[in-house]
């Protein structure tokens, strides 16, 4: 679900979400605000994705190196859409 997605709107859920209404359009954010944007003098930043061959979803990832020691990481999943799940759930009979 997008990062400004209403917490008390469950899109899965046959008794909270009426199809016939839909949440108001939004934008995305221009940025996202990783931590560390640029790294410091000590520490080098490497960016991987959004896509990577080894990874089974599309994620960004941000490793703070030292060397060849990973010092820390920020991240950002869930770029896939998650429809598979509503086409399941005809298929798997629950609700």
């Amino acid at each position: 679900l997008p990062d400004d997605w209403p917490d008390e709107l469950y899109p899965l859920r046959k008794d909270s979400m009426d199809y016939r209404q839909r949440p108001a359009p939004t934008t995305d954010a221009e940025t996202y605000e990783f931590i560390n944007e640029l790294g410091d003098k000590k520490n080098n930043v490497v960016p991987i994705g959004p896509l990577h061959v080894t990874s089974d979803e599309p994620g960004h990832f941000r490793l703070f190196v030292d060397g060849e020691n990973i010092i820390d990481a920020d991240y950002r999943l869930f770029y896939v859409h998650r429809g598979m799940e509503k086409l399941a759930e005809t298929r798997m009979g629950y609700n």
